[in-house]
């Protein structure tokens, strides 16, 4: 028997904060298409560790790749259209966006390539990571920039609003198996 669908998402995830570039895109990569495919298969709880996964290993070579990745399968991501919305993406991208509007600085320290091919996307997914960053911002103490109380690295991921947008599809995504 190979590795439960929980260690398999945690390993693409983990694998995420990788040194180079080419295995970072690789992991971000692979938790995409793990949940595509749990989606395709109609996989709610693998969907769920997947993004509980991400939240835990978020990064900021992750957080701009992931966004990019959830965004078309996201409510705004699509116009709003509802065809192509999937709650794991809408979870994965809520953790990402939270993640990358708190770690900017660092994001572009770190990983300039990943905010570089932000440019490619629509103009309304730059637009939300801005109104985002400025909320982060606006609610540290002193309305201040910088890293905060985060630190070099970023803090721990998997706290604060990532944790909170990870749950959060945890409690969705249980009251839809619930209701059907």
């Amino acid at each position: 028997p190979g590795p439960s669908s929980t260690q398999a998402a945690a390993a693409a995830a983990q694998a995420a904060d990788s040194p180079t570039q080419e295995q970072q895109a690789a992991a971000a990569e692979l938790l995409v298409a793990v949940l595509h495919a749990a989606a395709a298969f109609e996989l709610p709880q693998l969907q769920a560790a997947c993004v509980e996964a991400a939240g835990r290993h978020v990064s900021a070579h992750s957080a701009v790749p992931w966004l990019i990745a959830a965004h078309p399968y996201s409510a705004t991501g699509n116009g709003g259209a509802q065809a192509g919305h999937d709650p794991a993406f809408e979870g994965l991208k809520s953790l990402a966006l939270a993640y990358a509007s708190e770690h900017y600085d660092d994001i572009k320290a770190r990983a300039p390539a990943s905010l570089d091919a932000l440019k490619a996307q629509p103009a309304e997914l730059a637009m939300e990571l801005m109104e985002a960053r400025v909320a982060a911002v606006q609610r540290r103490p002193g309305g201040g920039g910088g890293r905060g109380a985060a630190g070099a690295h970023g803090g721990a991921a998997g706290s604060g609003s990532v944790g909170a947008a990870a749950g959060g599809l945890k409690r969705k995504r249980s009251d839809d198996v619930a209701a059907h």
